[in-house]
């Protein structure tokens, strides 16, 4: 009968060996007493290694463990902030783009509508001119006529007394 190896008696104890081992190594170590007291050793190892006290690290050890863990915390603060300033780069750029696009379209609408506004009132100045020129005329002949009878009417009045 061979004894199984180190290792799968270490794995056996941590819980590691693959199950179809399983129980021909835990048979095995049963029916043999140098697997046995092997078994054992490692359970006591495992006491001893659990039980110690452990040691309080160093000072130093832990000022070196506090200034890397800031630094990487630094690094990490400095590498959001870089991408924040970069998103909100791309977020002014967009939004910047989008307004002028925006407002060229409106520019180029609101000048169309001037160009609309302005031919019409030329063309409605045109009419409007002819229409008070014709007014005028009309206001004048009459009042020539007015005054053409007022004065025809008045030497009548002149000679009558």
């Amino acid at each position: 009968m061979t004894c199984p190896s180190q290792q799968d008696l270490q794995q056996l104890y941590d819980g590691e060996l693959p199950s179809d081992q399983i129980a021909s190594v835990q048979s095995h170590v049963e029916v043999c007493p140098a697997c046995t007291a092997a078994l054992a050793e490692l359970r006591m190892i495992s006491d001893l290694v659990r039980s110690a006290p452990l040691p309080e690290p160093a000072l130093l050890a832990i000022q070196r463990w506090q200034r890397t863990l800031s630094s990487v915390q630094e690094r990490s603060v400095r590498r959001l902030a870089s991408w924040m300033t970069a998103a909100a780069s791309v977020v002014l750029a967009v939004s910047l783009y989008a307004s002028l696009s925006n407002q060229a379209r409106a520019s180029a609408i609101t000048l169309a509508e001037w160009e609309t506004a302005v031919i019409g009132i030329d063309a409605d100045a045109t009419t409007s001119d002819q229409a008070t020129a014709q007014w005028i005329a009309t206001d004048l002949s009459r009042s020539l006529v007015g005054q053409n009878q007022s004065q025809s009417a008045s030497p009548r009045q002149n000679e009558a007394p």
